[in-house]
């Protein structure tokens, strides 16, 4: 199948939508404010590697004492926040259009004025992240299929999610440099991070057989991104955009640490 076929597309777009499906709202404490409960990317390798304590850098401890096998995982308060901060983006501070929304990205482009051009920095985004693959596999299609699936299929291959992690951190950086270069992005950065401060600590749940991430998000749309005509490539592009922000899961990023 090739990478740009009707069928790859169409195909890594189902991914995307059943994997967004998962999300459920727990618990809505007002109009504005929800609290999430959502089914972790890669849990099964995550619990597998926790089982068989190959995470060096990882605890956990008991959430009751009535014998429960249900047990937080005590990552970096920190890295839970950085997080939150990115999904507080994602569902919470875009009006909601489509598959061009909802990515974590939204918030690098708060300082440009048009709705469409908001969108097409979105997919030149992942239209790099596309480039980079190509320019690391050039002549290994089938490869480059599998380096997609693992992203947004979430088919767990290690090489693949280190060289996708890699484009995803060189791709933050830049936009980051970008931040503190504007006094609007600056202030948007500020009250987002206000938002969450306000919100429940985030928390990572072990039952043993799977993982549960719980965070709040303040429902507070602000930023709107237009509709423009996507071709293939832009669909494709689109797709690993809206899968990247698992890279900077707590979790994804434990299983790249953990001991083999």
């Amino acid at each position: 199948m090739s990478l740009h076929s009707p069928e790859s597309i169409s195909s890594v777009q189902q991914s995307v939508n059943t994997a967004q499906s998962v999300e459920t709202n727990q618990t809505q404490t007002s109009s504005e404010r929800l609290i999430r409960s959502v089914h972790v990317p890669f849990s099964d390798e995550f619990q597998f590697a926790l089982n068989h304590n190959m995470f060096s850098h990882l605890k956990t401890r008991p959430i009751s004492k009535d014998g429960s096998s249900e047990r937080e995982v005590l990552f970096n308060g920190r890295d839970l926040t950085r997080h939150n901060c990115w999904e507080e983006v994602r569902k919470g501070r875009c009006k909601e259009n489509g598959s061009l929304t909802g990515t974590g990205w939204e918030g690098y482009f708060a300082d440009v004025i048009s709705s469409e051009e908001r969108s097409i920095k979105l997919i030149l985004i992942g239209k790099k992240m596309l480039q980079a693959l190509k320019s690391e596999l050039p002549f290994d299609p089938a490869m480059r299929t599998k380096y997609i699936n693992a992203l947004v299929k979430e088919q767990w291959s290690e090489d693949a999610m280190r060289f996708w992690n890699n484009v995803f951190g060189a791709e933050v950086s830049v936009n980051r440099s970008r931040v503190n270069q504007s006094p609007k992005l600056q202030a948007f950065r500020k009250e987002t991070e206000q938002m969450v401060a306000g919100l429940p600590t985030p928390k990572v749940i072990s039952n043993g057989n799977e993982i549960i991430h719980h965070y709040g998000v303040v429902k507070k749309p602000l930023l709107t991104f237009g509709s423009i005509s996507l071709s293939e490539e832009d669909s494709l592009a689109l797709a690993l955009v809206k899968k990247s922000g698992i890279l900077g899961s707590p979790v994804t990023r434990a299983l790249l640490e953990a001991r083999v």
